[in-house]
């Protein structure tokens, strides 16, 4: 053990200022703990230069080629699991880091992103979670697998036109749980029927609204 002399430690005692200061304006978002020892070196206080708290999120580096400034997030603390705070991307590190993800060590990079306002539900050292929106949302037409048709001629559903069923060639992108997008052949606006094996053929159809 290094024992150190009563006089050295009366001195250094004395040389500890009555009020100290920051070399910057901001906010105190964290203090030391009252009676701490805190080693040299080490920081007693965090100041932030804002009164808005940011997040900092751990994007995968086969992701972040996705993300830029400017996209528009949502931010869930963990405090309160049932909330959304709005926010943007203002940051994204210039290097990457390794993070354990369980068990495994991934490549992350550090995206800053700050709230649209500030937000008393931000804290410094809580855990939120993260959701950028990689694009702007679009309207698409989605229709049930059980009205799409396959033959030799490729996909097909059929409409309803001046009391007809008539068959409108289609093509498909994103496929969901309980249909397929609809990139050309029909519009939101159309009546499609399901089951289009037993629609084909028919030259009358008779509609039947529904009563509640």
């Amino acid at each position: 053990m290094l024992a150190i002399p009563a006089s050295n430690i009366e001195t250094a005692i004395a040389m500890i200022p009555e009020k100290i200061t920051s070399d910057c304006e901001g906010r105190v978002i964290s203090v030391a703990p009252t009676g701490a020892a805190v080693q040299s070196g080490s920081s007693i206080a965090g100041i932030s230069k804002t009164e808005v708290m940011s997040v900092v999120a751990a994007i995968s580096e086969l992701d972040i080629s996705k993300v830029q400034t400017g996209q528009k997030a949502q931010i869930t603390p963990a405090a309160y699991p049932d909330e959304i705070i709005y926010g943007t991307v203002t940051d994204i590190a210039q290097t990457a880091r390794d993070q354990y993800n369980g068990a495994v060590l991934e490549t992350v990079v550090d995206v800053t992103v700050t709230p649209d306002a500030p937000d008393e539900r931000l804290k410094s050292g809580l855990s939120a979670d993260v959701e950028i929106a990689l694009g702007e949302p679009r309207d698409i037409c989605v229709v049930p697998y059980s009205a799409i048709g396959q033959d030799d001629s490729g996909e097909y559903v059929y409409v309803y036109e001046d009391g007809c069923s008539v068959r409108r060639d289609i093509s498909t992108g994103a496929e969901f749980a309980d249909g397929a997008e609809i990139i050309y052949g029909v519009s939101q606006s159309d009546i499609i029927f399901k089951e289009p094996e037993k629609i084909a053929n028919r030259s009358y159809i008779r509609i039947a609204e529904n009563e509640q």
